[in-house]
């Protein structure tokens, strides 16, 4: 460039690369901004912020995301393997504890729903505090409310749970202690004989092109065969338990995630006042049938007569009545 635009040139390119080198050791956060962007100088070059575990107890914060899972399952609507289910999982922050999950096509509420009733029931207790990702089914309003919901008097499911709720910055894996565990889960899928790999990189072998040994010893060994949903979550369960007896450094101080957990677990919870909690709520106008809902007629001779705005509600696991 120097000789193009006729800049006299007096030293050799490895002085100049000699000084770069000495330059970036200077000025790194001004090169990685420049270089690779404001996300690659926040993940190298800025200040981050360190928790103090001490200051919070098993249950007072749990963790939640989602997170693709990378082996394949039968999926019980088509029949048909899937890949990268998505795994809904609640995670405690002071104990490492994996508290409730659920496997679902795509994240949803209803998914949500599931698992925080299991995390809720696994803890003992309410959390005081859940903290989320930014995902479109976190902050429906099943769970955060509406502005006509507010109107009527009814708040999100965290609200009625008596939970606050904290959202982790977009595109910022740092945020959430989750994505170390999800780091971990890894192992778990690996061991899968319908793993797929992390990305396009890592497929494994029987998935590359041309490789027809590599399928064929597959084929031999496995015949083909895909794990149900109901094994992926014994396969899921029985990996938590051990991972949950594991020593572990940081926080635990070589402590292992059980012992810390058990040690603050509460003492239960009324499983009929959870459920009635945590059911959803929408509000309907009745008619001569009674009220529509998802394509039923839902009718009580007391309703008979009227035609006023009702408010329902209902179990997404149970919609008989």
């Amino acid at each position: 460039i120097m000789r193009t635009k006729g800049i006299s040139n007096g030293h050799s390119e490895a002085t100049y690369r000699r000084w770069l080198r000495s330059w970036t050791e200077r000025n790194y956060h001004i090169w990685i901004f420049h270089r690779e962007g404001a996300k690659a100088w926040n993940d190298k070059c800025a200040m981050y912020i360190e928790r103090d575990y001490n200051l919070i107890n098993v249950g007072d914060i749990i963790v939640a995301d989602g997170h693709n899972l990378n082996f394949e399952i039968i999926n019980p609507w088509t029949g048909k393997p899937q890949n990268h289910m998505t795994l809904i999982l609640f995670y405690d922050m002071k104990s490492n504890y994996p508290l409730g999950w659920e496997i679902m096509p795509t994240e949803n509420t209803q998914s949500i729903s599931v698992a925080l009733r299991r995390a809720i029931l696994r803890l003992g207790k309410t959390p005081k505090v859940v903290y989320l990702d930014n995902g479109r089914a976190f902050k429906a309003k099943f769970f955060q409310g509406s502005p006509s919901f507010d109107e009527a008097g009814y708040a999100g499911l965290y609200e009625r749970l008596g939970c606050q709720t904290i959202f982790a910055w977009p595109y910022h894996g740092q945020s959430k202690t989750i994505e170390r565990f999800f780091g971990s889960l890894s192992e778990l899928e690996r061991m899968c004989p319908t793993y797929t790999g992390t990305s396009i990189e890592n497929k494994p072998p029987r998935m590359m092109r041309g490789e027809k040994l590599h399928r064929a010893v597959h084929e031999k060994a496995f015949g083909g065969r895909c794990l149900t949903l109901a094994e992926a979550h014994l396969l899921i369960a029985a990996w938590f338990d051990a991972y949950a007896q594991r020593p572990q450094r940081g926080h635990l101080d070589g402590t292992c995630p059980n012992e810390v957990f058990l040690e603050g677990r509460g003492p239960g919870v009324d499983k009929g006042e959870l459920a009635w909690l945590m059911m959803s709520i929408e509000i309907k106008t009745l008619h001569r049938n009674g009220l529509t809902f998802q394509g039923k007629h839902y009718y009580h001779p007391a309703l008979y007569g009227r035609r006023e705005k009702v408010t329902i509600r209902f179990d997404l696991q149970d919609p008989g009545s």
